[in-house]
């Protein structure tokens, strides 16, 4: 959840005429996101783009998963933007790994690695995993997650960063 909401800020950042985009039409970058996170972008990429990209994901951890999903926004928002409404939910439900070039998804993966340091998802997990353990307070069983408590220290937050991925 914290990663879907880093990838959220960064698609808004880097990409903000296609976020306005699938918020106003599908509701946000979750729902097209959510599958490609939790399993790794298999099935959701052609083969020898998986290859890479679980390649990636072991060295980079983290950083290697949200630079390949905007990635994949970037290298498909011509198509995203092309499609409103149903057609829209159909492209990235279930056509969008048909519309991935995988030299143009190569060649954004390069860029975005330049560009999005570890140091800068680390602050982004730090803005969004106050407000998840909040949410999962109300959780009566004790796991790392809920049982840690947030502090505006940033070396505190950091070791906390590494207790919750998805």
């Amino acid at each position: 959840l914290v990663d879907l909401e880093c990838l959220n800020d960064l698609v808004a950042q880097y990409l903000p005429k296609l976020h306005k985009h699938i918020i106003r039409n599908i509701g946000g970058v979750s729902v097209v996101a959510v599958s490609w996170l939790m399993c790794l972008f298999i099935n959701d990429l052609p083969w020898e783009s998986t290859l890479c990209a679980i390649d990636l994901i072991l060295a980079e951890g983290t950083r290697g998963i949200l630079v390949i999903a905007l990635s994949i926004f970037h290298a498909c928002s011509d198509k995203i933007l092309s499609e409103t409404g149903d057609e829209l939910m159909q492209l990235v439900k279930n056509e969008l790994t048909e519309n991935i070039d995988p030299l143009k998804l190569t060649k954004f993966i390069a860029h975005y690695e330049s560009e999005i340091s570890s140091t800068s998802i680390s602050l982004l997990r730090a803005k969004h995993l106050p407000k998840f353990l909040q949410d999962n307070g109300d959780n009566e069983q004790e796991t790392p997650a809920n049982s840690v408590t947030t502090d505006s220290d940033a070396s505190e937050t950091t070791e906390k960063l590494s207790l919750i991925h998805i």
